[in-house]
């Protein structure tokens, strides 16, 4: 399984070296950055090309984006027209770490079912966490 971060500026790359530091290198994961001086055509074309040297190959693809409707979200939903991969937008580092933990060992829509249930388990209101501790 192959997993693609797609944002605006260095967010994915950010994400990937951050994952990289708690989970060592990562062969299999790719990061993708639209900047303000760069074509969107150019950012699009440069993923779905990736997407279907990987897709030939057989493989599984998930890319996560980083904001809902926003540029780099669209980009992935135009290709959507084209390819078949799946797309989840919203990405944090706890779900990619967890991503990362499973994708040798997990079918993809086994997965892509772990990613949902547990997303809504990553966002925390310390605050009303550190009340009910106590």
């Amino acid at each position: 399984m192959k997993i693609i971060l797609a944002s605006h500026g260095d967010l994915a790359k950010a994400f990937l070296d951050a994952a990289k530091m708690i989970v060592g290198p990562q062969e299999d994961v790719f990061a993708f950055g639209l900047y303000p001086e760069a074509s969107l055509e150019k950012f699009e074309k440069d993923i779905t090309e990736k997407i279907k040297e990987f897709t030939e190959q057989g493989e599984d693809v998930i890319v996560f984006t980083d904001v809902f409707f926003g540029t780099p979200f669209n980009a992935v939903v135009h290709i959507m027209n084209c390819l078949k991969f799946y797309h989840f937008t919203g990405i944090s580092l706890p779900i990619l770490l967890e991503v990362l933990s499973l994708k040798d060992i997990e079918d993809a829509e086994t997965l892509n079912a772990h990613i949902l249930e547990k997303s809504s388990s990553v966002f925390i209101n310390v605050n009303h966490f550190l009340e009910e501790q106590n």
